[in-house]
């Protein structure tokens, strides 16, 4: 297409293994840049101690 227009970002999600056996969702944010989700995840690591951290990169074209 002519007027295509390409869209990335990163969704970073912070999830830990909650204790019935589900996973508990604590954040999941997008953000424009690598560095936002670094200094993110930076600033938030701290509060969940025993959560692991997700970051997918995402394309779209539209």
């Amino acid at each position: 297409m002519l007027n295509e227009k390409n869209i990335s970002f990163y969704t970073l999600i912070c999830m830990e293994f909650g204790v019935t056996g589900g996973i508990d969702i604590h954040e999941e944010i997008n953000t424009g840049t690598i560095d936002e989700a670094n200094a993110f995840l930076s600033a938030n690591a701290p509060k969940y101690p025993d959560a692991f951290w997700i970051l997918k990169p995402c394309h779209m074209i539209l």
